[in-house]
């Protein structure tokens, strides 16, 4: 898995904040990162209640995001989790179960 940025990314940042997989998937570049650096604090909306979230990301979470986002793949793309399917704007909630 080192050797796979995104895998990574979504794996340190599932396991250290426990967010649940419709939130996970749905996070956008713009939530992460400022121009041209990955943020401390995140704040989301949590998909299934409705409330605003503090995500907090330690400085490992931040480099494997840093890593992706520089990745080629991630040229141009909205979403964190782009999905490798086309006509698919993210990686489904399975997606993101399977590599995690």
């Amino acid at each position: 898995m080192a050797g796979t940025a995104r895998d990574l990314g979504l794996f340190n940042l599932s396991v250290d904040r426990k967010l649940r997989g419709c939130d996970r998937v749905a996070l956008q570049v713009r939530d992460v990162m400022t121009a041209v650096h990955v943020k401390e604090r995140a704040s989301m909306i949590k998909g299934r209640t409705g409330k605003p979230f503090r995500l907090e990301m330690i400085e490992t979470i931040r480099q494997s995001l840093r890593r992706w986002i520089r990745d080629p793949e991630m040229i141009g793309r909205e979403f964190l989790w782009p999905s490798r399917i086309d006509g698919s704007p993210h990686l489904s909630t399975r997606q993101g179960a399977r590599i995690v």
